[in-house]
This record gives C-alpha cells, structure tokens and sequence, in this order.
C-alpha cells in the first residue's frame, strides 16, 4: 500500500490520520522524534486513558515543554496503517497541530520525498 500527499504551499504534507478510531489533522514532522499530539487532540482520541510509560521534556518551537509519552493502539492514514505506536502528550498551547513524528513513520516499509510529494508505503 502507498499513499501520496502533496505538500501545500508551506512545504507541509497534512493528512488526516484516524488514532484510535477518532480522526484528527496532522503534519508529517520527519524531525519530530515521536507524534506529538496536541492536548485537544489527546483528549479527542483517548490518550490521557492510555498507561503513561514515562513523563519528559520536550524541545519545541515554544521552547522546552513537559509531557508524556503514552503508546497508541493504532494510527491509520489511509489505507496504510501503523500499531502500537508511541506518542507524546504536550500542554495546551505547547503546539497548534499535531505531529506525524517518527515513531509513526519507521512503522512503514518506507517514506520518500520528491518534487514536492511524500510517499509513504505501508
């Protein structure tokens, strides 16, 4: 399975990834060690109810945050899906969006991006 998102005129790739059965937007962050979500987000898809593995602090364009990192059963963009992911929880207002990190992207067989596209293969 592959799916191709076209960056918007920001460079950004969104998407819309189902977590947990609940759909949020996201912004693919190949810089963001983990998904980041927002504390809106968190909440819409249940992640305060998850087990928290550990808290820590997080480097963010805000500045250093706490929050926590939980493990999300599953998140889907597409057809293309990626389980027990790990996420972190950051504060109301530490992001605007959340971030489609790294522990979700090395759930996939591979990503690539070229002339303003992510491909991503599941």
């Amino acid at each position: 399975r592959t799916l191709t998102l076209q960056a918007d005129l920001r460079g950004h790739f969104t998407a819309h990834a189902s977590v947990n059965g609940a759909v949020i937007r996201t912004i693919v962050d190949t810089g963001a060690t983990l998904v980041a979500l927002t504390d809106a987000d968190a909440r819409a898809v249940g992640a305060y109810k998850a087990k928290v593995l550990r808290e820590a602090r997080f480097n963010t364009a805000n500045g250093i945050v706490p929050g926590k990192i939980v493990r999300l059963a599953e998140i889907r963009v597409g057809d293309i899906v990626v389980r027990d992911v790990e996420a972190a929880i950051l504060p109301r207002d530490a992001l605007t969006v959340t971030l489609l990190g790294m522990s979700f992207l090395r759930g996939l067989r591979g990503f690539e991006i070229s002339s303003g596209r992510l491909i991503m293969k599941g």
